[in-house]
């Protein structure tokens, strides 16, 4: 959980949001929480599709994290299960066989974490770690 200072869309003075990530068991939820203390504005909200501005709050505040292949895991099965796991296009799936990093994933925290406990579950594997820029 990240805790920022935004603008109250009730009073614009600065209110105190909470915004995050919880990976569930089968799904990734994201939330955010307002609470102003100067006008009493208060909201809970959340869901699974994570809002690119909650992603990028994560990022920006957790670092972003990467999923790599390993050289020895790169069979056809790695890519099947890559695929159905990141819901992932054929061509996609082409340019992760391209690329010679081994990168597979770059996101928050929380879900590199969802997805490669997924991936794992399907015997794949993968290697999680904060992204050097």
């Amino acid at each position: 959980m990240v805790n920022i200072m935004l603008s109250c869309p009730d009073c614009n003075k600065l209110a105190n949001i909470n915004v995050g990530q919880i990976a569930r068991r089968d799904c990734l939820v994201w939330f955010r929480s307002w609470n102003c203390e100067n006008c009493g504005f208060s909201l809970e909200e959340g869901g699974e599709d994570t809002p690119e501005d909650i992603r990028k709050i994560m990022m920006c505040e957790e670092g972003s994290w990467v999923l790599t292949i390993s050289e020895m895991s790169k069979g056809v099965s790695a890519y099947k299960i890559l695929k159905e796991v990141l819901a992932l296009s054929l061509q996609d799936v082409a340019k992760l066989r391209k690329d010679q990093s081994g990168c597979v994933y770059t996101g928050t925290k929380a879900e590199v974490n969802f997805y490669q406990r997924q991936c794992v579950e399907l015997g794949l594997e993968l290697i999680a770690n904060q992204k050097l820029d």
